[in-house]
């Protein structure tokens, strides 16, 4: 069945039309979809940032804690050679008695 000359300027302008709205709905998901990305960029960067804050804090608090051990060690370290020193003497006192009980 032939076209009219009306008929194909009537079938040509529907098409442009179609075509119009594609095309539109494609630059608006390219927007869609650049505006995404730069969100996730956004935060991307935002977690970086506190991933970093979180890391730096960490490493303060575990430098704070292990400095804390350290004192903490040093004292039992200090406390146990008081405790062994008063053992020796305790000893050395007992030592001496048992021998001025036989010999002396």
């Amino acid at each position: 069945m032939p076209f009219t000359l009306e008929q194909l300027a009537e079938e040509v302008f529907t098409l442009r039309g179609a075509y119009n709205g594609i095309s539109d709905d494609v630059k608006e998901l390219k927007h869609q979809g650049q505006e995404s990305y730069n969100k996730t960029e956004r935060d991307k960067t935002e977690l970086i940032d506190r991933i970093e804050r979180n890391k730096t804090e960490l490493i303060e608090r575990i430098e704070r804690d292990k400095t804390e051990l350290i004192e903490r060690i040093e004292k039992s370290k200090t406390d146990m050679i008081k405790w062994m020193f008063v053992f020796w003497i305790g000893q050395l006192a007992a030592l001496v008695a048992i021998i001025k009980i036989f010999f002396g």
